[in-house]
């Protein structure tokens, strides 16, 4: 006995060529549907651990700070005050201390959206310049104390290089170079995240994930790269 759109033999009922089409379409129009909002969620979740990588930084930032006299931390250098390292090397000690077991290895800090394959922190995040002072050819670093809005100025952010600029940092540059650190692009701030943002950290250990018309292209802007001059 034939049904419609459909066949029953010894007492099972058999799907037609056309039904059976009927049901990939749309289960291929489901996926379809379904895809942008996974993606979406799966972006929103690598986002989210590099925020969580930088709010890292700023706790191991604030107890460095505590236990080298108030000094922030910095780039580092043979003049520095505090530890005689770069950033990355003085804040590994810190993270070691959080971590169970204590095997230490930077690729599970670095941000899961960079486009290189590189497994070293410098080709993730990198310090504001701002954080070190010059003094001729010495790089030196300030007392926290005499930071009159630390939740106001930039302290590390996604980046390509151990140490941003502002003039770098633009996202036409961005757009142009990527993280390829080609033709003046090195130092450069990176935009990875959705919608043209990226991740940044503030002296006083809160994020924000920020759009790129947030950290370049004022005067405004250009003050949270950089601090008063009662710092040097």
């Amino acid at each position: 006995m034939k049904t419609t759109g459909s066949t029953i033999r010894n007492g099972k009922r058999i799907f037609t060529l056309i039904e059976l089409l009927i049901v990939i379409a749309i289960i291929a129009i489901l996926a379809g549907m379904l895809l942008p909002a996974l993606n979406s969620a799966r972006e929103k979740g690598r986002s989210i651990r590099c925020l969580s990588n930088l709010k890292q930084f700023g706790l191991v930032s604030l107890e460095y700070t505590q236990e080298n006299d108030g000094y922030v931390i910095h780039l580092g250098s043979e003049t520095t005050v505090g530890k005689l390292c770069v950033w990355y090397n003085a804040m590994a000690p810190y993270l070691v201390r959080r971590k169970t077991p204590t095997v230490f290895d930077w690729k599970n800090y670095c941000c899961p959206n960079k486009v290189s394959a590189s497994e070293v922190i410098s080709d993730s995040y990198g310090i504001i310049s701002g954080a070190n002072v010059y003094a001729g050819e010495s790089i030196k670093t300030f007392k926290i104390e005499k930071m009159k809005q630390a939740s106001r100025h930039f302290q590390f952010m996604d980046g390509n290089s151990s140490l941003l600029n502002y003039f770098n940092s633009s996202y036409a540059g961005w757009l142009q170079y990527g993280e390829t650190c080609v033709s003046g692009h090195w130092n450069s701030s990176a935009f990875r995240h959705t919608g043209s943002r990226l991740n940044v950290l503030y002296f006083d250990a809160h994020v924000a994930l920020l759009d790129h018309t947030q950290v370049h292209g004022s005067d405004k802007i250009k003050e949270q790269w950089y601090f008063d001059e009662s710092l040097r």
